[in-house]
């Protein structure tokens, strides 16, 4: 057949992408009981409009047009209305149908665990007809008129006829309480030569090519939780995750309609602050929020969200100029208002709380003075400490902590907290604490570490006391001076990697694992899950409520991109704001293509906390592209925290590797020795267990 070069006038993706169907779609299910079975439906769900997903202001990407859940089948039916109009050229007076693409799907009900109940794989043919178009699912066929696919209730038809010929899969009742079914395909494969039928010459767009490391991949569609309910009757939650991202994505619609980039209202402020707890790490949020405080004149507001996320605001425009603006402007008034401290009012309903040392503690060589506020009415303008009637230093923001040195001062001497406020205020208190002089060579400051000790392939040494420790610091022994094997409640932020590549067994077995993780966690611990593609999603803040997360675990979407660095940045974060031990677990199988922030920035923030980063590098990669930067990546920021990345060979490990990065939470010792060493600088430092030749990391806790 002569090649219909000159065709090609007749379409292109930008025209065509606007007579169809407006939204991006995924498939949620429905369950009906029936004798002996399960009865599943799916329904075609919008998740996000064509047009938003175009739009700059919504930090989407424009892979999802062509490259996710059923933007495939989109495109095929903007393939079917090209062909409709150019029949006779192609087929020819009378001539057969012509059959043009196949799809393979792959419906799975599966234990928890990854293992399958039931897996049905079916495949459905696209084909041109005589009078039309037509699917074809074993024997059945489903006659299209592709004009009719304009609208959208058809082409909601279309797709579940698409992706579930069969309109009800009955699921014989499982004999366990509770399981995953979920959804997927491959990439369209051409049944026809190129050469001698010239589809692509009509219609050019390569998503529909059978070429390329695409093709080798399991695209995700929908999934289901299902479970037993009291009574015994059986309960489904579908599309859990995606659910929350299409909400998000709603609340970034409501809040842009609140106001204008030059005239934002309160609402859009509050808005906004709400979108940027879901999408932690998205950078249009975060230039429209920093825009909206400082058009209401929110500049304290400002400086937080600008100094909590200055990796982001590295890449926005004026984003740090703004900062050192705002920095600036504070200075000058807080340095105002100090001037006049002397005239300042006591507030008696603020109290300041010194929580160490306490009073009449016994205080040698360098010690750190930690309190807290209760009570502000007001922003603090700046809070001076005082020890023996002398100014130690000053603070003008959180943390409160500041050490101080006793040097050769004896007996019971006073610890003093001035705090000042904005509204012209201030609160004070005052302990005393007894001191005792040291020796030159041995002024010295506490020095925190966080240890965990392994013996071969015997697990966690337990049970160790301070004496067991051997502690040399740049070749000179140390003496442990403070020891404890309480653990603290743990809060964790975990990180799921929701990217393409990790369709198929691999979520299976990090939702398994990860689901038992959290079962197993204790009352006064507390977890926080994130997924990440190309975007960064916040599913739930610190929580207790582990029962909540199980369908959300289930219910992972994977599918573009990996964001990792803009991920780890938004755990480092929020664990900053949290109490007990703080913990980043990443699940993740590949390396960062997506994030705004750099590596450097992930260590820099690592520097700044006592986070420890525990991983899964979870096998295999996407096409050519490997996991091997990932992979050291992580490990490097393990080694950097005191904890351990696990690489695992095959997917069915992840499970056993988190079983035993629970155990180690649970085995962590605290110790400390004084140092002449300043704490930040580097030190090489050696601790063995006497007696034991064991393997002990550690990390030194901020002060």
């Amino acid at each position: 057949m002569v090649r219909l070069v000159c065709l090609l006038l007749l379409v292109g993706l930008n025209s065509i992408s606007l007579f169809a169907v407006d939204h991006l779609k995924y498939i949620d299910f429905s369950l009906a009981e029936a004798p002996g079975y399960l009865e599943l439906k799916c329904h075609p769900t919008n998740l996000f409009s064509y047009e938003d997903i175009k739009s700059d202001q919504y930090g989407m990407t424009r892979d999802m047009i062509e490259l996710s859940l059923d933007a495939p089948m989109r495109q095929i039916a903007f393939l079917l209305r090209t062909l409709d109009s150019n029949r006779a050229v192609l087929m020819g007076k009378g001539g057969a149908n012509l059959d043009i693409l196949s799809l393979k799907f792959t419906l799975r009900a599966r234990h928890i665990d990854g293992e399958p109940i039931l897996e049905k794989e079916y495949h459905v043919i696209v084909s041109l007809t005589q009078d039309g178009a037509r699917l074809t699912y074993e024997n059945q066929h489903f006659d299209i008129a592709p004009a009719t696919l304009t609208k959208s209730s058809n082409y909601d038809d279309y797709l579940k006829t698409f992706v579930f010929p069969f309109e009800t899969f009955k699921l014989p009742t499982p004999s366990v309480s509770e399981c995953v079914v979920d959804l997927h395909y491959r990439w369209p494969k051409l049944l026809l030569d190129e050469d001698d039928v010239p589809i692509f010459d009509l219609f050019p767009s390569a998503i529909l090519w059978n070429r390329g490391p695409i093709r080798k991949i399991d695209i995700f569609l929908g999934s289901a939780y299902l479970h037993k309910e009291e009574g015994g009757t059986w309960g489904i939650e579908s599309g859990s995750t995606l659910r929350h991202y299409a909400k998000a994505h709603e609340l970034h619609r409501e809040a842009l309609s609140k106001g204008t980039a030059d005239d934002p209202t309160l609402e859009q402020i509050g808005l906004l602050e709400e979108l940027l707890h879901r999408f932690p790490i998205q950078r249009q949020v975060l230039e429209r929020l920093m825009k909206a405080y400082l058009y209401h004149e929110m500049e304290p507001e400002a400086g937080a969200l600008i100094n909590g996320m200055q990796p982001i605001f590295a890449t926005i425009r004026e984003g740090l100029d703004q900062q050192a603006r705002i920095e600036d402007r504070a200075e000058r008034k807080r340095n105002f208002l100090l001037g006049r401290k002397q005239f300042f009012a006591k507030d008696e309903a603020v109290q300041v709380v010194i929580e160490n040392p306490k009073a009449e503690d016994l205080i040698t060589g360098t010690s750190k003075l930690d309190f807290k506020i209760i009570n502000p009415s007001s922003p603090v303008l700046s809070a001076y400490c005082f020890f023996d009637d002398q100014i130690i230093g000053e603070l003008k923001h959180e943390p409160w902590s500041i050490r101080f040195v006793t040097g050769q001062k004896r007996g019971l001497l006073p610890l003093k907290v001035m705090v000042y406020f904005e509204n012209e205020t201030y609160a004070e208190t005052e302990i005393e604490i007894r001191t005792m002089p040291v020796d030159q060579e041995l002024s010295v400051h506490l020095v925190p570490l966080r240890v965990v000790v392994s013996k071969g392939g015997t697990g966690f040494m337990t049970g160790l006391t301070g004496k067991d420790f051997e502690i040399v610091e740049n070749g000179v022994p140390k003496e442990v001076v403070h020891f404890s094997s309480e653990s603290a409640p743990l809060r964790i932020a975990v990180l799921m990697d929701a990217s393409i590549s990790m369709t198929g067994e691999k979520m299976d077995r990090a939702q398994y694992a990860l689901h038992q993780f959290v079962s197993n966690l204790e009352p006064e611990d507390r977890v926080s899950l994130y997924t990440f593609d190309h975007k960064v999603l916040r599913l739930v803040d610190f929580s207790n409520d582990f029962k909540s997360l199980t369908p959300l675990i289930y219910n992972t979407s994977p599918q573009l991109g990996t964001a990792l660095n803009d991920a780890c940045l938004a755990g480092i974060q929020a664990l900053k704001e949290q109490n007990g031990t703080r913990i980043l677990i990443i699940l993740s199988d590949g390396t960062d293509f997506s994030s705004v922030s750099l590596a450097k920035h992930v260590v820099d923030a690592l520097a700044q906390s006592d986070v420890m980063v525990y991983s899964i590098v979870l096998p295999g990669s996407f096409g050519e592209v490997s996991n091997d930067a990932g992979n050291r990546f992580l490990k490097d920021l393990a080694k950097f925290t005191g904890s351990v990345s696990t690489r695992l060979v095959r997917a069915r490990g992840v499970d056993e590797a988190m079983k035993k990065m629970a155990e180690e939470f649970r085995s962590f010792y605290y110790i400390g020795y004084y140092s002449s060493l300043p704490l930040q600088a580097k030190r090489d430092l050696k601790i063995d267990v006497k007696g034991f030749r064991a393997k002990v990391r550690h990390r030194v806790l901020q002060p």
